[in-house]
């Protein structure tokens, strides 16, 4: 059955009122942080509705859980810079600034200072300036503001609109009869490794949500065009269509690979999946994760309230002459072609296209074609074949 919310209902920020704020103090914010409100705002980061305070942000950090024993992995801070403290104190109001403009205003509720590379042992499981997490998080600096959101303005980008709201898509997977859905996370286009995990996961739930990070990543992953773009073309052809949903999160990774795994249940949790698939060094980068340390990790958990698949690592296996996985080929590992993404992004660096049983010629073509043209914008087709279904008001 449909999960509830995590927390057992569903958050939800008011639109801000754009009047009267110019007198306000202001704190500046990234794109990152904006995303972050962006998915307060919705309720897909429910139940928290506010950005946490020192004890909450110690008691996630070292215990994977909330003050009150609710599984949560990762704080969820508003970094400030110093000179920005002296401006207000604890009990005001004051403006979150984007690119000069006020998105959110947020009541104040503690300022406070973490040891930031205690901070980042905890939740990277390295202070290491090479993992884009640590780096991006010390660049940040120690300085903590908490405090209760009273409105939010939309996250306005080209793809923003096509964020799933919880509410909607729950209608949706009522609508369609589905009991078990399965959500599969990506940051890649497509591979035929991907999609022997896709079938994989509709021999045993009723639908599968095909669910790609699209926001800020590392240098070098592919772009949010070529992501999206490429799974619309390889749904058409590839997935049943009366089972199949196409939604994008938008989402800034912070590749926190184990601690990140747990938020990206939530988040599925609270858009009404009620399966997650763990795939191989989920939401690593480079080496420093073990390949299951993000299994490991999640199976220390048995209260999350979504339940992790942990699909065994898809590859082409030369005497079977097919893709499969250990479940079901007998074969030693000298007969296994196993499927990188490092390898794939070399390829269209270098121009040449990847052979068949590592991805299908149509989605190569299609991202060729988006990095040809240098496409801006998303072509989102009238009849809505993004979502796979009529729309739900």
């Amino acid at each position: 059955m449909i999960p509830p919310y995590h927390g057992g209902s569903r958050v939800k920020i008011p639109d801000l009122q754009n009047s009267g704020f110019d007198v306000l103090p202001r704190v500046v914010i990234d794109e990152r942080i904006y995303i972050i409100l962006s998915l307060l705002k919705i309720g897909i980061l429910s139940p928290v509705d506010s950005f946490h305070n020192y004890e909450e942000t110690m008691e996630i950090s070292s215990e994977g859980r909330m003050l009150n024993g609710l599984v949560w992995s990762i704080p969820i801070l508003l970094p400030v810079k110093e000179h920005e403290l002296y401006g207000f104190m604890e009990g005001d109001d004051i403006a979150l600034e984007f690119n000069n403009k006020i998105v959110a205003i947020m009541r104040v509720g503690e300022k406070f200072s973490l040891d930031i590379y205690e901070y980042c042992q905890r939740i990277f499981g390295t202070i290491n300036h090479d993992h884009p997490g640590v780096r991006s998080t010390l660049e940040k600096g120690n300085k903590f503001v908490s405090g209760r959101i009273k409105g939010i303005s939309n996250y306005d980008t080209h793809f923003s609109y096509l964020q799933p709201d919880p509410d909607k898509l729950r209608e949706l997977f009522n609508m369609r009869g589905f009991k078990t859905v399965t959500a599969f996370q990506t940051r890649n286009p497509p591979h035929r490794g991907h999609e022997f995990l896709h079938k994989y996961s509709l021999l045993s739930t009723d639908a599968l949500f095909i669910n790609p990070v699209l926001g800020p990543k590392k240098s070098g992953d592919f772009s949010d065009q070529e992501i999206f773009q490429s799974y619309r073309v390889y749904l058409e052809k590839y997935l049943p269509r009366e089972r199949t949903i196409l939604m994008p999160l938008i989402y800034a990774m912070q590749y926190a690979g184990p601690k990140e795994a747990i938020m990206h249940m939530i988040m599925r949790k609270n858009l009404g999946c009620t399966h997650f698939v763990i795939g191989r060094d989920h939401a690593g980068v480079g080496t420093f994760y073990s390949p299951y340390a993000a299994r490991d990790y999640v199976m220390t958990f048995t209260d999350i309230g979504i339940q992790p698949v942990f699909l065994k690592e898809a590859y082409y296996c030369k005497v079977c002459a097919e893709i499969s996985n250990d479940d079901i080929c007998p074969h030693d590992d000298s007969h296994k072609i196993h499927f990188s993404g490092t390898k794939i992004r070399s390829l269209f660096l270098e121009r040449k296209e990847p052979l068949q049983f590592e991805m299908r010629s149509e989605i190569y073509n299609k991202i060729v074609e988006i990095r040809s043209v240098k496409q801006n914008s998303l072509e989102i087709p009238e009849e809505g074949l993004f979502d796979r279904s009529p729309t739900v008001e």
